[in-house]
Order: structure tokens, then C-alpha cells, then sequence
């Protein structure tokens, strides 16, 4: 595969697009009244999904993570924590409904950490997040989940407040 950083970066959109191709033929036909609940639904899930800001969305994670000024740049020439880091850009341009991230920080630098920290509290989104650094996920989570006997319980708070929260628990 031969695709550059900015058409790698492009297929994060594939099912943006689609949607938004739908919208256009739905609003041809928006003079009958079922076809514009459907239109309404589409255009839910596009704007919730950023549709409308996901070109602005690639260009700031392309930078944020390293590519800027890459963008023609052949994916294959890239280094397997680039291609990495590549991945998680696609990732977070395609902006799902819930993301699931698995020590989302390696092959991440300081800046380049600091500032998914920050995207990750602002996204509009679920996100499942599993790591190992406890500072970053200090700063990046709002509730703490937990499974413990077959049960799944939530605590507001990080993982550092959940763990005075669950110790004060175990005391009483």
C-alpha cells in the first residue's frame, strides 16, 4: 500500500461521507413528510459524529500527533511507532460514538500526550480507556469503572479519587 499520511487520514471519513452523500439525495425529497424524519435522524448522527468539522478535526490531529507537513508522505515509509501513532490519529479523526483505547499514550511524546489528554476530556463521546500511566489517566478520565465480583460498578472521579474513595470503603 502506497496511500500517503493524507489519504490514510481521508478514510477515517469514509462513513461521513456516506452519510453525507445520503443527506444530499434525502433533500431532494424533503417535501414528503416520512423522508424527513429520516433526514433529521442522518443529520443527528453526522453532526454528532462532527461531520461538519471533520476536515478542520483531521488538521489539528495531523498536527497535534506529529504529521504536519507529512501529509504526502508515504504511510509505508513511516516507523512502527509513527504507523501507530498514525493509527490512533485515524482513530480519533473518525470520532465513533464510544472509543476504546489501549494504552493510547505509547509512542507518544509529552506535547503530543498532554494534548490527547486534553481532546479526551472534550470528547463528545463514551471512551473506554485503558492504560498503565496513572497520571495520564488522572487527567483524562471523569469516571472510574471497576469489575469486581462479576459486577461492574462506575465512581465519579479518576482513578486516584476513585482509590481514596474504594479505601475509605474497605475501612468501613
Amino acid at each position: 500500500d502506497h496511500a500517503s499520511i493524507l489519504e490514510i487520514s481521508e478514510r477515517a471519513f469514509v462513513e461521513l461521507d456516506i452519510l453525507e452523500k445520503r443527506l444530499r439525495e434525502l433533500e431532494t425529497k424533503l417535501d414528503q413528510s416520512d423522508i424527513y424524519e429520516q433526514w433529521e435522524h442522518l443529520h443527528e448522527i453526522f453532526q454528532r459524529r462532527g461531520g461538519y468539522e471533520r476536515r478542520s478535526r483531521r488538521d489539528a490531529v495531523l498536527f497535534a500527533l506529529g504529521f504536519r507537513g507529512r501529509e504526502d508522505q508515504t504511510a509505508s515509509s513511516l516507523s512502527g511507532g509513527e504507523k501507530t501513532r498514525l493509527g490512533l490519529a485515524q482513530l480519533l479523526m473518525a470520532q465513533p460514538d464510544v472509543l476504546l483505547l489501549d494504552e493510547p499514550t505509547n509512542h507518544l511524546d509529552m506535547e503530543m500526550r498532554s494534548w490527547l489528554e486534553g481532546y479526551l476530556t472534550r470528547y463528545p463521546g463514551g471512551v473506554l480507556l485503558v492504560s498503565h500511566d496513572r497520571e495520564f489517566l488522572d487527567k483524562a478520565c471523569d469516571v472510574t469503572a471497576e469489575i469486581s465480583f462479576g459486577k461492574l460498578r462506575t465512581y465519579p472521579g479518576n482513578p486516584t479519587q476513585y482509590r481514596h474513595y474504594r479505601a475509605d470503603q474497605l475501612e468501613i
